[in-house]
């Protein structure tokens, strides 16, 4: 069978609800100095696929299905 695709939304959450003791949402603290991207982003209506959210710099990693086991390895083996 085929796995359910990822989406990742931009939602109020991201709008500033919820700001970190710094005074700033996480989203504009993981684009630290980009706050226009910030703004380009929190005017997103449509989720982003895995691969958008990638590239737009939402997540820190997209991980294929082909490459999950040996990539989840790697990563467990650098915090370890």
């Amino acid at each position: 069978g085929t796995s359910p695709s990822v989406e990742v939304a931009i939602t109020e959450m991201n709008a500033g609800l919820v700001p970190m003791g710094n005074g700033l949402t996480r989203l504009e603290t993981k684009l630290l100095g980009e706050a226009e991207r910030v703004a380009s982003l929190l005017k997103q209506t449509e989720p982003f696929t895995a691969e958008q959210a990638e590239e737009a710099g939402l997540v820190t990693l997209a991980v294929d299905e082909l490459d999950w086991e040996d990539d989840i390895r790697v990563a467990t083996e650098e915090r370890a």
